[in-house]
């Protein structure tokens, strides 16, 4: 993880959740914004039924979402979805190409509750394994007893 930007989250985020199929990474806007919404600004449909966006652009982006509802909200963290079956044509250092991001949010350590929410996934890895596998992975997460975790 990209230690420059600390993630302000309530509960241990780990490095990654992965399986055969995806990995989710903690969102580091200097990493994954750009080839994120570069994605994203071909579809601007997929911002039809969410309460943010659509965004001109990655800093856009990153000013109005990340750093002023993600960031600063203890109880929110983002991750994003890599497809580890497809290539990646962003960077030769992600291991897979990104295919959305999705979160944790309304957060609360006290009362040991999380909402899995903020997903979006692409149009071009909809109606795949993408989805399910991403939540799946999330669920683990937020169901293991703490010394369960990777």
């Amino acid at each position: 993880m990209e230690e420059a930007y600390g993630i302000n989250f309530c509960f241990p985020v780990p490095e990654t959740l992965e399986n055969e199929r995806i990995q989710l990474t903690p969102f580091i806007p200097a990493v994954h914004a750009k080839p994120f919404i570069d994605q994203a600004l071909l579809h601007p449909e997929i911002w039809t039924y969410l309460p943010f966006g659509p965004y001109k652009d990655a800093d856009d982006y990153v000013a109005n979402l990340i750093e002023t509802r993600v960031r600063p909200n203890p109880g929110y963290v983002l991750f994003t979805i890599f497809d580890k079956t497809k290539p990646s044509l962003e960077c030769v250092n992600f291991p897979g190409a990104i295919a959305g991001t999705l979160g944790l949010i309304n957060s609360s350590a006290p009362n040991l509750s999380t909402e899995i929410g903020c997903i979006i996934i692409l149009p071009a890895f909809q109606r795949t394994h993408v989805a399910s596998n991403a939540v799946g992975l999330l669920l683990q997460y937020a169901l293991n007893l703490p010394n369960q975790q990777p």
